[in-house]
């Protein structure tokens, strides 16, 4: 990170599935959630920073969207892109509605307190466990 950040970059987007790629693994892309990488990262660059990618709150798998936008929210991340789901969900909600329920949701995220915050990651814990199982 530290060498990538030198170059004139204005962003930079964490993609779980290349990384879980590159890492050889095959348990789980969100394991980077959870073992502290995604963390390192956000303490390391100050550019605006995104990771994995969003549908409607209420979709997602096997982790939750709401989850994901919740972690996001946590990392003070500046931007995402629209999930493989936000295609088919699409089929279910108008584009429009999609978008703005995760504008939504993005608001209630980054207005919660601590406890909450706490909450929402043994949450995302949890469900990343789950996928290993």
């Amino acid at each position: 990170i530290a060498e990538l950040t030198r170059f004139p970059l204005y962003r930079i987007h964490v993609g779980l599935n290349d990384l879980a790629i590159d890492r050889n693994e095959t348990r789980s892309i969100f394991l980077p959630l959870l073992d502290g990488t995604v963390d390192r990262i956000r303490e390391q660059v100050s550019l605006p920073l995104g990771i994995a990618g969003l549908t409607h709150p209420e979709g997602g798998h096997p982790i939750p969207a709401r989850l994901l936008l919740r972690e996001m929210a946590r990392l003070e991340c500046g931007f995402t892109f629209l999930r493989r789901a936000f295609h088919r969900d699409a089929n279910v909600y108008p584009p429009a509605d999609l978008v703005a329920a995760i504008r939504a949701e993005g608001d209630v995220a980054r207005a919660r307190d601590a406890g909450e915050i706490a909450a929402d990651r043994q949450a995302l814990h949890s469900a990343v466990r789950e996928t290993l199982s």
